[in-house]
């Protein structure tokens, strides 16, 4: 699995503009507010709280570096983190390796046997996959 979260620095994020007035008067009374859910999942609502939405306007690089490295042991074993050095927010310009470290991950993790046309799992694999 591959995340990205690139951050450069603080982001001045316009809460009052992404959320509700009513969300913001409850995340005022309360210090969170429930966001509906349109994934599908069953969850009716997703709770997001004041200190998460400070977090992403206040996190600076080297400290979201540092709580990566931090929390980097809790992740399995073979898990590591990738810097990308210049990538901004976006990862536009450097979409390739994003795509290049995804490509080598599932090669690593989920290697597929040439079978004419076609590919498949190799047992293996297919156990753990269907397990």
């Amino acid at each position: 699995m591959i995340l990205t979260g690139a951050l450069t620095g603080p982001l001045d994020y316009p809460w009052g503009e992404i959320f509700s007035a009513a969300q913001m008067d409850e995340l005022g009374r309360t210090g969170r507010m429930r966001v509906p859910d349109d994934g599908p999942t069953p969850r009716e609502a997703t709770v997001i709280a004041a200190d998460t939405l400070a977090s992403f306007s206040t996190i600076s690089q080297s400290q979201l570096l540092t709580h990566s490295r931090v929390g980097l042991p809790l992740l399995p074993p073979g898990s590591r983190l990738e810097v990308l050095r210049g990538a901004d927010h976006a990862l536009l310009d450097y979409i390739e390796a994003v795509a290049r470290h995804g490509l080598d991950w599932l090669a690593e993790h989920l290697p597929v046997e040439a079978e004419g046309p076609r590919t498949r799992l190799r047992a293996d694999n297919r156990a753990a996959v269907d397990a």
